[in-house]
């Protein structure tokens, strides 16, 4: 038994045709069971919710991807030798405070003046997130003189808080440092367009 797509009227095996809406059914298969109506739905080309929903997440993702991924990349400004020599140094601009020590040990490199101003950035951001989550333990520490299950409760969120914050700065000097070793001279995702420091 075969199941017109267009109108669901039921059809002997075998017809070209559909007898009510003339639509070609030579290419359909007989849907078995349960998933009749729902092989009838399929086969006639149209998209189901679950596929609009996965084309929508699809492009959410793709859209969070460039805006956190699609930065600038000055790789082709760079002077080859430059960039060469300071790879390793380069690395130190993300350690934290130490960023400027690369700076001053070669004042006019632009590679390091380039992952220094990155580096600084992100102390920055770090110093910030410090003071954030000062501010938010204190106040959910006050939360927490409700009891010991409003302590337990304030506590574990204090801790989701604080890795969250602590793991974006480790995951953007992870990235920093991987450009600067590699030889990239590529704007960190998000904060990396401030530029703090002039550059040759």
């Amino acid at each position: 038994m075969l199941i017109c797509p267009k109108c669901g009227t039921e059809l002997n095996d075998g017809v070209v045709f559909c007898s009510k809406c003339g639509t070609n059914v030579t290419h359909q298969t007989p849907p078995t069971g349960s998933n009749q109506a729902q092989g009838a739905y399929q086969q006639g080309g149209y998209s189901s919710n679950s596929d609009k929903v996965k084309s929508g997440f699809d492009k959410a993702v793709n859209k969070t991807k460039t805006f956190f991924f699609d930065t600038t990349d000055e790789s082709s400004m760079q002077d080859a030798q430059d960039v060469q020599e300071n790879k390793i140094l380069a690395f130190v601009s993300y350690l934290g405070y130490f960023f400027f020590i690369p700076m001053i040990v070669k004042p006019y490199s632009r590679y390091l003046r380039f992952h220094g101003n990155q580096g600084l950035t992100l102390c920055l951001y770090l110093v910030a997130i410090s003071i954030v989550n000062f501010v938010l333990t204190s106040l959910i520490g006050l939360g927490g003189m409700a009891g010991m299950g409003a302590y337990i409760a304030v506590s574990i969120i204090n801790i989701i808080i604080s890795i969250i914050l602590y793991g974006s700065w480790l995951l953007l000097a992870v990235i920093g440092i991987y450009n600067a070793v590699k030889g990239y001279a590529k704007e960190l995702p998000v904060i990396g367009k401030i530029r703090l420091l002039r550059e040759f």
